[in-house]
């Protein structure tokens, strides 16, 4: 028979075991997180490079890191890449990941003895999205093969992403070789004013829309034809008869009056010198020296031709460069009768024609 002096020493020894034990703490892994790159939240894609932190024991020791996925399976072993600070129990480490292999979520999972190396213990990471889905990009208007006159030519489109979201819409219009940020973003709607640098040209379009995790998206070609509007001719002014003296009496003076508009813009007018009057009309009833006035295109290079409407050959041509604020007058002296075209061009562009008639 136990004496109860013995019992109640068996009791006290017993007790005080098991308020030692209870009195260890177990080895836990603390705040233990897996990490995405920054700017990219919760999400990941192929070809990032995670990030673990998290703390134990001082002199605790790792046996396995893997990265798995959402049902366990095993993506990589990345013991290597994560390590134990002996002195604090400090857990960090990155690592490499060229392909999820299709996970849709991953986690980390680590086994850690504790520094007795006799208890190990099991600690999953948090969870990280992979995003595997390129964002979409699509150009509402203008439709393909639009043309316009005017500039700047609005061009508006969409674009989404439902796992990260959109980081930036860029638009292109050089063939791809450089792309600019549009000017307005909002709730997957963009837009941007493009002012083409040639006054006739087909322009190709192509937007690329990224999101958070850096997966990019090129539209489809947009191309545009643009041709901007000829400037409007000078004002038409109210056709003017006169009488020359020299006039026979049954020709009239019946052509247009040329005249600068507001902008200082004229074409030509024919003079009668001999007889020192300026006469703004087309038909000549003398032989004698005549003389074409240019105004309004000072600063440029000034062509009159003579042509034979018929045939179009040309039978007095007279070129030259107009100083800025000047005007020009060349003589011509009148050889022959019958009905001629004059032509005035501007650094080779055509601005304006007269037919006119020289009778004897």
């Amino acid at each position: 028979m136990i004496k109860k002096s013995s019992l109640i020493f068996i009791l006290f020894f017993f007790l005080l075991g098991t308020a030692e034990c209870e009195s260890l703490e177990p080895l836990a892994i603390r705040d233990f997180s897996l990490n995405a790159p920054d700017g990219q939240g919760q999400y990941v894609h192929n070809g990032n490079i995670l990030t673990f932190n998290g703390s134990v024991a001082p002199h605790s020791t790792l046996v396995s890191a893997r990265l798995v996925d959402n049902q366990d399976h095993m993506i990589r072993d990345v013991s290597k890449g994560l390590k134990i600070n002996p002195n604090t129990g400090d857990i960090s480490g990155s690592f490499f990941v060229g392909s999820f292999r299709g996970a849709a979520l991953v986690h980390l999972n680590a086994i850690v003895l504790d520094p007795t190396g006799i208890d190990p213990v099991k600690c999953r990471s948090n969870t990280l999205s992979v995003d595997n889905t390129y964002p979409e990009i699509q150009i509402i208007r203008p439709t393909n093969h639009s043309y316009f006159t005017t500039a700047p030519i609005i061009i508006y489109g969409t674009t989404s992403d439902n796992l990260s979201g959109i980081a930036s819409v860029k638009i292109c219009a050089d063939g791809g070789l450089s792309f600019c940020s549009v000017d307005y973003f909002r709730n997957g709607q963009w837009e941007y004013a493009y002012t083409p640098t040639s006054a006739d040209s087909i322009v190709n379009i192509k937007v690329k829309s990224t999101d958070n995790v850096g997966l990019s998206t090129v539209s489809d070609n947009l191309s545009i034809h643009y041709q901007a509007k000829p400037k409007a001719p000078p004002p038409t002014v109210k056709k003017i008869v006169k009488t020359s003296k020299n006039n026979t009496g049954d020709s009239d003076y019946k052509n247009t009056y040329k005249s600068p508009d507001d902008d200082g813009i004229c074409t030509y007018r024919v003079t009668n010198l001999k007889n020192s009057r300026f006469q703004p009309t087309d038909l000549f009833t003398i032989k004698e020296e005549m003389a074409i006035i240019v105004k309004g295109y000072g600063g440029n290079v000034v062509t009159i031709k003579i042509m034979v409407p018929s045939t179009g050959k040309v039978i007095f041509e007279m070129v030259d460069y107009i100083p800025e604020n000047k005007q020009k007058i060349w003589r011509w002296e009148v050889s022959s009768t019958g009905i001629f075209q004059a032509a005035l061009f501007v650094d080779g562009i055509k601005k304006d024609n007269v037919y006119f008639k020289i009778i004897q």
